[in-house]
């Protein structure tokens, strides 16, 4: 569990909203589940291997990619 406003700010002081980027591959594939709910990234294991979130972050002018 990650509150996304304790780890993102804007300089301006511009209200961020979150995005999680769509990801390739089959869902029963996949290691992880991730999710947004009200600013905060859930993150689930659900078997072994690696997996990559990549989240969008955005204060409606420029668009900041984390992966």
């Amino acid at each position: 569990m990650f509150p996304l406003d304790e780890y993102f700010s804007d300089p301006d002081g511009d209200n961020l909203t979150y995005a999680l980027k769509e990801s390739l591959g089959n869902t029963e594939t996949k290691p992880l589940q991730a999710e947004l709910i009200d600013g905060t990234l859930w993150i689930k294991p659900v078997k072994a291997g690696k997996g990559i979130v990549e989240l969008n972050v955005t204060d409606g002018e420029a668009v900041f990619t984390c992966t």
